[in-house]
């Protein structure tokens, strides 16, 4: 298979019901296994509608300009994004990671893949704009969505202008390639999975990184992860 981009229909169906379990665990909140992170906090409608506009672009790239933050994420500016993030086993990650990296073998971003996170923008949540220039390279985010005509994805063309994704009720995938300013935000439940297919040379140096640490991250994720 050598596509550019992928559907949820491309993607290998151990790693849909997987998704879908984990979709269904978040979305019982009493009942969640996962423990969860407020990334940001709430703000009123306006404010959350403004954050996504090109005012709100404007605002961050301003302050990347002034040097008051980098835009790699939206949490280094106050309240600018309201999400939650679930932290999922290192097993299941792996597990999710090796479905990609078997079924997707001659893709064109390769075959080591790296979760990049589990998160769920409530009713009245939003994601800000950000860069992710911190990690750069595709991004493939798998998006969950409660209601048709209820949740969009917004990122910056070349030309300034926004473009405006209208995400459809159910599951999507969305592709983007960072660094690439973009945004999000939701009138209904929306959880998003993300991969970054790794090349060769940056997997080593990660897999070298980890094991430097290994002691570390063994104690750290022992601590957090259930």
């Amino acid at each position: 298979m050598k596509k550019n981009e992928v559907t949820w229909s491309d993607l290998p169906k151990n790693l849909q019901s997987d998704l879908k379990d984990i979709k269904n665990n978040i979305l019982n909140k009493d009942k969640c296994p996962y423990p969860k992170i407020l990334l940001g906090g709430y703000v009123d409608n306006e404010e959350r509608y403004l954050k996504v506009t090109k005012t709100g672009l404007n605002a961050v790239k301003h302050n990347v300009d002034k040097g008051i933050v980098k835009g790699f994420t939206a949490g280094e500016m106050p309240l600018n994004e309201c999400r939650f993030k679930y932290i999922i086993s290192n097993k299941k990650i792996l597990k999710m990671c090796k479905y990609l990296a078997n079924h997707f073998k001659d893709y064109k971003w390769g075959g080591i893949w790296e979760f990049r996170g589990a998160f769920h923008i409530p009713p009245d949540g939003f994601l800000g704009w950000h860069t992710n220039a911190n990690a750069s390279d595709p991004r493939m985010y798998i998006v969950w969505v409660e209601k048709e005509n209820s949740s969009f994805f917004y990122h910056e063309e070349k030309d300034g202008s926004i473009k405006t994704i209208q995400e459809k009720k159910g599951w999507q995938v969305n592709h983007f390639k960072a660094p690439h300013y973009h945004a999000a935000h939701a009138d209904c439940n929306r959880i998003s999975f993300g991969f970054r297919p790794l090349d060769e040379k940056t997997y080593k140096q990660k897999k070298e990184a980890y094991l430097k640490n290994k002691q570390f991250w063994e104690k750290l994720n022992g601590k957090q992860i259930r």
